[in-house]
């Protein structure tokens, strides 16, 4: 039992970015049925809050929270599910800074400390949440996969007190895989979280400096055949009349066919294509005549259905066929000249901090729309 590298300092090691970390990936839930899979896309960002996901599980809640001023002041025994601790609540996701433990910090063109990479500030605000969970019965026989969706900025995992994985990145999810570490019953998750760490260089920017946990923390539940990832590319023929979208999926099964489904915004099926792979990877091409342009003005979306053939995993993501060109130094959009009336938006609430809700982002939306934004 015990912490594995905050002794060693780590979180300064700019030459260790992760460890057990899983690739990065960009892939849409998975679920049954073709229906289920169109059903996610076409609820919108409003709607899939109230979709049931049938191989996730979210742990967002009342957790138990240890706080520390530095890394090196975390006891070793602090990951020990015997261990006899004094905990508090505390709420996740959201940060610790809102919650009561340090203070938040804004800076504008200057690093929030002496700027001397890779090294941070001895006062470095850590700290240790802890949750229980029970996997459902039916999981069983699967791979289990934890996904921390933010944590700012060096995150350590551990299940029942045994050293997962670590990673740096605030901005983007880790995923780990925990099904060795798993037990029947009742299972302890323990993440530690510190504020600062070299990869802090990196993401310094106007705003506000929070510590903590900011996006969701989540349970994954993966057949032994599954996709590992989905690159949608559409493209348009010069006269803007014909369209073809080549999609690549990449998948753990080296020989399962995989078939595409196209919709248009009101539903109609487009195109259906089915495909072998070949080692994992399979390559498919759907073509769409007189397609319905995107654009800032008209964002109109096509919703694009993957499978795995004979496996029940249906994954969607919109996709819209947009062509973007420089001609006689103008910016073109669909052959139209564009002028960029952008805003440099950054994940802020001022009573959530950086946990961002559906709503609160689409308010946002709403409102740089009001005033003519398109970027």
């Amino acid at each position: 039992m015990g912490t594995v590298f905050l002794s060693q300092r780590v979180w300064e090691m700019s030459s260790v970015t992760n460890i057990n970390r899983l690739p990065m990936h960009a892939l849409p839930p998975q679920f049954r049925t073709v229906a289920e899979a169109r059903a996610y896309v076409e609820a919108g960002p409003e709607g899939r809050e109230s979709i049931s996901y049938p191989y996730e599980v979210t742990l967002d809640g009342t957790w138990d929270f240890r706080f520390y001023p530095n890394p090196l002041a975390v006891e070793d025994s602090v990951v020990d599910p015997k261990t006899d601790l004094t905990w508090d609540p505390i709420r996740v996701p959201l940060s610790w800074t809102m919650q009561g433990w340090s203070n938040p910090h804004y800076t504008n063109v200057i690093m929030p400390f002496e700027n001397k990479p890779p090294y941070v500030p001895e006062h470095n605000p850590t700290g240790v949440h802890r949750t229980t969970f029970t996997l459902d019965p039916s999981w069983a026989g699967r791979q289990t996969i934890l996904e921390v969706g933010s944590a700012e900025s060096y995150l350590e995992v551990y299940v029942n007190g045994a050293f997962v994985g670590m990673s740096k990145d605030t901005r983007l999810a880790a995923h780990f895989d925990i099904t060795g570490h798993l037990r029947e019953g009742e299972n302890i998750l323990t993440l530690i979280v510190v504020q600062y760490c070299d990869a802090s260089y990196v993401e310094d920017q106007d705003q506000w400096w929070f510590g903590g946990l900011h996006r969701s923390v989540k349970l994954i539940s993966l057949a032994s055949s599954t996709m590992k990832d989905i690159k949608a590319t559409p493209q348009l023929s010069a006269d803007f009349t014909q369209g073809v979208l080549d999609v690549v999926v990449e998948s753990r099964d080296v020989d399962c066919p995989v078939q595409a489904w196209l919709y248009d915004p009101s539903g109609n099926e487009v195109c259906h294509v089915a495909e072998p792979a070949s080692q994992g990877r399979c390559e498919l091409a759907l073509p769409i005549a007189h397609p319905m342009l995107w654009s800032s003005e008209t964002p109109t979306l096509y919703t694009l259905v993957i499978g795995l053939e004979g496996k029940r995993e249906y994954r969607a993501l919109p996709v819209g066929f947009r062509s973007i060109s420089i001609a006689r130094r103008a910016l073109l959009i669909n052959g139209r000249r564009t002028f960029i009336k952008g805003v440099n938006r950054h994940e802020h609430d001022e009573f959530t901090a950086k946990t961002i809700s559906v709503q609160s982002m689409v308010q946002d939306i709403r409102l740089m729309k009001q005033h003519n934004f398109n970027a």
